[in-house]
C-alpha cells in the first residue's frame, strides 16, 4: 500500500530474488478524485508472479534500467 498516493503515470520495477532477473510493468495511471471532502484514488491490484489468463504483460529489463 502506498500512502500517500500521488496522482500520475506509474511503472512498477522489481527484481526476482531467486533468479536475479528484472522486470517492469506497463505504464498505468493513478487518478485522484475528490468528492465531498474525501480523496479517493483509482484502484489497482497486481501480482508479481505469472497468473494464468492474467492481463499484465511484464517486460524484462536490464539491471542498468532497474
Amino acid at each position: 500500500m502506498l500512502n500517500p498516493c500521488l496522482q500520475g503515470d506509474m511503472i512498477i520495477r522489481f527484481k526476482n530474488l531467486i533468479n536475479r532477473t528484472y522486470f517492469k510493468s506497463p505504464e498505468f495511471s493513478l487518478i485522484q478524485i475528490i468528492r465531498l471532502n474525501k480523496t479517493e484514488y483509482s484502484n489497482y491490484q497486481m501480482t508479481l508472479f505469472p497468473v494464468f489468463n492474467g492481463n499484465m504483460k511484464l517486460k524484462p529489463i536490464t539491471q542498468e534500467d532497474f
